[in-house]
């Protein structure tokens, strides 16, 4: 189905709708991700099934994208971390904590969503990180979180975060070797900040 337009593939799924959808989207799949499911049900003959299977049909586009393609990859900078957890942040409307678990030589060995939170913040609680790294014997451990208002300066409560992190991690005789906020289009980086003591 390559061959098809965007109009087409969404009325595959949801029939009339499909053209009022991509106008509120601004003809943009991007943005049509974005929407939530109260969003989309004020669309005339979106019932609740056609907006489970249109939103079913996205998050799965988002994991086939981050999925097992990442799992023993080898991460060497932020910008791997970005590409990595991209798909899986940048859409959400609120802030979700993640960990990339991985062993001496920077391969990944899992990646896994810890905490979800509101739309400003999300707590994180260290012990969880630290035991996610323990049951899969890691060696290293990089933090990534999204920030849903775009901007991607950090917080007080991601530098407390990050600080409290680190010192934890070296008790455990683990490295962090970033903590990486995520938003639409570009990403923070503690480490290429220099940032990581």
């Amino acid at each position: 189905m390559s061959n098809v337009s965007d109009m087409e593939l969404i009325y595959t799924l949801v029939g009339n709708p499909a053209a009022e959808l991509l106008h509120m989207a601004d003809c943009n799949l991007n943005n049509l991700a974005k929407m939530n499911a109260s969003e989309l049900s004020r669309v005339k003959g979106m019932t609740k099934k056609k907006v489970e299977i249109l939103m079913a049909t996205l998050e799965i586009s988002r994991r086939r994208i981050s999925a097992e393609k990442h799992k023993g990859e080898s991460i060497r900078c932020s910008e791997d971390i970005y590409k990595i957890m991209y798909p899986l942040l940048a859409d959400l409307r609120h802030e979700e904590v993640w960990a990339i678990y991985s062993n001496s030589s920077g391969k990944i060995i899992k990646k896994m969503q810890l905490f979800k939170g509101g739309t400003a913040e999300c707590i994180a609680d260290i012990k969880i990180v630290l035991k996610g790294a323990i049951d899969c014997l890691a060696n290293r451990v990089i933090l990534v979180h999204n920030h849903p208002t775009g901007n991607i300066k950090p917080s007080t409560a991601d530098d407390k975060l990050t600080s409290k992190l680190n010192e934890a991690c070296k008790t455990m005789d683990i490295s962090l070797l970033d903590h990486v906020i995520i938003s639409d289009g570009s990403h923070y980086s503690y480490a290429d900040n220099g940032r990581l003591w």
